[in-house]
């Protein structure tokens, strides 16, 4: 992992933060080992990239992937994601945990692309 070196991919990152009300501090790196974009971490988050993910895409595809991953840091599913995973490994046994989380999983990835497709052009 290193930093991404793109120019102007940080200053949009800001701009969707800002759009977004995000404030917290999220670093962005480019990862050889990536198929698609993460969004890594608890305390520091950072977001990482697959190489060569930002000359693959426009400006405004790049905005709505970054407004999609801004939208879990703002209902905070990173910190979701490791409560989750502490109550999984207390009830590996219960099956229905599994099922209910699977779930959580799937729904708390289709809400920021909904949340996105509602800002329309105002994103852009």
């Amino acid at each position: 992992m290193h930093p991404l070196q793109e120019e102007g991919v940080a200053q949009l990152l800001d701009d969707c933060k800002q759009l977004l009300g995000v404030r917290r501090p999220i670093g962005l790196l480019q990862a050889e080992e990536l198929a698609l974009p993460v969004l890594y971490g608890l305390f520091r988050l950072r977001l990482l990239l697959p190489a060569g993910f930002a000359q693959s895409f426009s400006r405004e595809e790049l905005r709505f992937v970054f407004l999609h991953e801004l939208g879990h840091v703002k209902r905070g599913d990173s910190t979701m994601n490791w409560v989750m995973t502490l109550l999984q490994i207390v009830h590996w046994f219960n099956s229905l945990v599994l099922f209910a989380f699977s779930r959580m999983r799937l729904d708390r990835e289709l809400w920021p692309q909904n949340s996105v497709g509602s800002l329309g052009q105002a994103a852009f």
